[in-house]
């Protein structure tokens, strides 16, 4: 019996021996699994870690050029200064651009004053009266375009009209005479002026 309990033990002994050797074979396995998408998991986290980094480059490039010429927007249509001649300038080009003999648009005059503080703000406005002939079509369009001024859009300085005053024409379809007072803004904060 004694042979017998050998061999039984031996075999005992042997199949716990191959059991935890399948287990363990079974552990090792599923940890060099897990260890393979780990890995693969962290080269495509790589990836695209160094993807989005070149995306953010690419935009960064791009945000700076927009803020740039948001900059030069904005400052076309909220000036830091006065800038009397640039504003002049505007009203001459839409007359051109507007004038025609069956469509007229005529300035008659433009009278600037100084430019004064908006009270309790962080802004000035240059004072000024326009004298215009025109259609009734060209005079509309440039009543519009005093309310539409100040978007990005137009680039038209930022103006409103404070007062008018309007001929109507003897006969229909003549000459509309207006006069505007106007005021023409600018940015007090920026230039530093108080």
């Amino acid at each position: 019996m004694n042979e017998r309990h050998r061999f039984i033990t031996g075999l005992i002994i042997t199949a716990i021996a191959v059991v935890g050797g399948v287990w363990q074979w079974n552990e090792l396995t599923a940890m060099q699994l897990e260890t393979n998408t780990f890995s693969t998991d962290a080269s495509n986290l790589t990836h695209t870690k160094s993807e989005i980094i070149k995306e953010n480059e690419s935009r960064k490039g791009e945000v700076i050029k927009l803020r740039e010429g948001s900059g030069e927007e904005l400052k076309a249509v909220f000036p830091t200064s006065e800038d009397i001649t640039s504003l002049t300038r505007l009203f001459d080009d839409f007359s051109v651009q507007n004038n025609f003999p069956t469509n007229p648009f005529f300035i008659g005059s433009i009278n600037y004053a100084n430019s004064e503080a908006a009270e309790g703000t962080t802004y000035r406005y240059v004072p000024l009266n326009l004298s215009v002939s025109a259609s009734r079509k060209n005079l509309d369009k440039f009543i519009e375009y005093i309310e539409t001024s100040g978007s990005l859009e137009s680039g038209v300085r930022l103006m409103s009209i404070d007062n008018f005053r309007l001929s109507y024409p003897d006969e229909f379809g003549g000459e509309y005479s207006a006069e505007f007072q106007i005021k023409a803004y600018f940015s007090q904060e920026i230039d530093g002026q108080s």
